[in-house]
């Protein structure tokens, strides 16, 4: 699981509702690189190999293009790497409008708790990875650098002291931009499908700070259905 990247990407991707790429053209034509100081690529592989595990709250703005609705989604993610015998786990979970719990574990399996419905989902990483139509399975690829430099089409700007990526796959499907700080950490993001626009924004995060042993483990105490897929 590509920590950073991955995180932010499955705050995009509507779960909700069921290599080193190169500043020269000459390489690596479909990046191009404005004038700056570093690699923003670069330094996103740099958080992804230091980043231990992740806390932050962060809020949505999910817009419906074609039904022009407007939803507010408020939560939290945690993430934790693999360290001795310690998963690597990612966990996210929404409180408003409507309570819902994302835990993945190792991309092995993916558990999506509905309090709502009463409901219990779990899946097969693998399984349910495949049932997601064809852009939000390109979404999964975009943790793997090489892949990214041969597929999309990324070009980097400054916007102030923030830095700004924009992925351009090349066979469609949608289009990320990702807003990082000066300190070149991912901090909002806004994922284009063509009928929804979903932004991101993170707050209150936490770096390699230790995460509770049970954090990833959900209790079904109130006894709700568990359905296997």
């Amino acid at each position: 699981m590509k920590k950073i990247l991955l995180s932010v990407i499955f705050l995009q991707a509507p779960v909700f509702a069921e290599t080193v790429i190169s500043t020269t053209t000459s390489t690596q034509p479909s990046v191009v690189v404005s004038t700056m100081d570093a690699n923003p690529i670069e330094k996103l592989k740099e958080w992804d190999s230091n980043l231990k595990s992740l806390k932050a709250n962060f809020s949505q703005e999910v817009f419906f293009k074609t039904a022009e609705i407007k939803e507010n989604i408020d939560g939290s993610i945690v993430y934790q790497k693999a360290d001795g015998e310690k998963k690597e786990s990612l966990k996210i979970s929404h409180y408003k409008p409507q309570e819902q719990i994302i835990i993945i574990s190792s991309e092995k399996d993916i558990t999506i708790v509905k309090p709502a419905d009463k409901q219990i989902v779990k899946s097969d990483w693998e399984k349910w990875k495949a049932s997601l139509e064809p852009k939000l399975k390109g979404l999964m690829e975009f943790g793997n650098y090489s892949k990214l430099a041969t597929d999309a089409t990324i070009t980097t700007s400054k916007d102030g002291d923030n830095t700004k990526i924009n992925i351009n796959p090349k066979a469609g499907g949608y289009t990320l931009i990702l807003k990082l700080n000066k300190d070149y950490f991912p901090v909002e993001g806004e994922l284009d499908m063509g009928d929804t626009l979903i932004k991101t924004y993170l707050k209150d995060v936490q770096i390699n700070s230790e995460i509770d042993k049970g954090e990833f483990n959900y209790q079904n105490t109130k006894k709700f259905e568990v359905l296997e897929i």
